[in-house]
């Protein structure tokens, strides 16, 4: 790709993230498709598409995406952690843990694995496997009050009352 091309790719995806904030996924969709024949590549589109239809309630159509896209870019973290993603939509949560799964053995650093896995566990009571992939996810970023939160709660709801209030002390610290 040359630097035109690249430079011509930056500012598309510039604006999809700006669509995409806006909540313009109909026409985030039609972007991408457009971006894709010639980009075929590029994980962030196959994202942002899967990501729309998510939002539009088309879990299977965000779905079929992020496996295509898989087909294509078969070791990319983020497509697998989206296919996680879908499939906890779609309440297939063991399938999900798979791909979350799998995301963690390319890169065990991919902090959405840790917090999506973490969420699965706490749905199914398994509230210290759970704890394990918070702390991981907190480990890796401790600056997130979406993850000390959830730590918060999972700490507490095993009576882990001193820890808990270590993290909210944190958590107060960081975001006032």
């Amino acid at each position: 790709m040359n630097n035109r091309n690249i430079f011509f790719l930056k500012k598309e995806l510039e604006k999809l993230k700006v669509l995409f904030m806006k909540k313009e996924y109909n026409l985030v969709i039609q972007k991408c498709s457009a971006l894709l024949k010639n980009n075929p590549k590029q994980a962030i589109i196959y994202n942002f598409v899967g990501l729309s239809y998510l939002q539009l309630n088309e879990k299977n159509k965000a779905l079929d995406i992020f496996l295509s896209a898989n087909q294509t870019l078969p070791n990319e973290v983020s497509i697998l952690c989206n296919i996680g993603i879908a499939y906890k939509n779609l309440d297939e949560l063991e399938t999900a843990k798979q791909y979350f799964n799998k995301a963690l053995k390319i890169n065990p650093k991919h902090f959405p694995s840790h917090i999506n896995l973490g969420h699965i566990e706490n749905s199914l009571n398994h509230a210290e496997i759970a704890s394990n992939h918070y702390l991981n996810a907190y480990n890796l970023n401790n600056n997130s009050e979406e993850i000390l939160t959830y730590y918060i709660l999972n700490l507490s709801s095993q009576g882990e009352f001193a820890k808990a209030k270590k993290i909210i002390s944190e958590l107060n610290n960081k975001f006032p």
